[in-house]
């Protein structure tokens, strides 16, 4: 009756992009991680390549497990529409955000584009090297550069305004949910 996650919370930047050792940057080598589910009822052999986060792990879990839960209270999406072949996908993008050693970056990525942006100059230099990983707005189209070694910001004004309004939409649908979970809380309270 057992089923088994296996994930890691990041991956490790090794010197792409000139950062060493650690997993500083919205690079899909640090953030692009293994997940492995299997156990009872779990097909076997499958490989699904729809884009996930780490918090879509809480609501599979409950989900496998029969528990009921009101969606709203978290973040993250069930991955049984995806594990059981009714859905190809969950979500359009995903949205990452960094903020470490002074550095504050975010993110959204498609399964084409990852858009990228730090809110000033100040926030993209790492207090801990005092280099900047990276450009302030960045666009990488990763069907034909994975690595994310050619910024397209400057050159496909266009996509990166639309990246950059999707960011912005996700950044906003996100604080309103917070905000209703914070008046939730607090009427609970009452």
């Amino acid at each position: 009756d057992t089923i088994i996650f296996l994930f890691a919370d990041h991956g490790e930047s090794l010197n792409e992009h000139e950062i060493y050792f650690t997993h500083e940057g919205l690079y899909d080598v640090s953030f692009h991680i293994p997940l492995v589910i299997t156990g009872k009822g779990i097909p076997k052999n499958k490989k699904i390549e729809a884009l996930t986060q780490l918090e879509d792990l809480a609501p599979t879990v409950l989900d496998l497990i029969g528990v009921k839960y009101d969606p709203t209270i978290f973040d993250g999406k069930s991955l049984l529409p995806l594990i059981y072949g009714k859905e190809e996908e969950i979500r359009k993008s995903i949205f990452i955000e960094e903020n470490n050693c002074g550095l504050k970056k975010r993110a959204i990525r498609t399964k084409k584009y990852k858009y990228m942006e730090s809110p000033d100059k100040d926030h993209s230099i790492c207090k801990l090297c005092n280099t900047t990983h990276g450009p302030i707005v960045a666009l990488y189209d990763l069907e034909k550069d994975p690595d994310e070694n050619i910024n397209l910001a400057e050159k496909n004004k266009k996509i990166t305004r639309e990246m950059k309004s999707k960011l912005d939409k996700t950044l906003r649908e996100l604080k309103t949910l917070n905000e209703k979970r914070r008046i939730q809380n607090f009427m609970t309270k009452l």
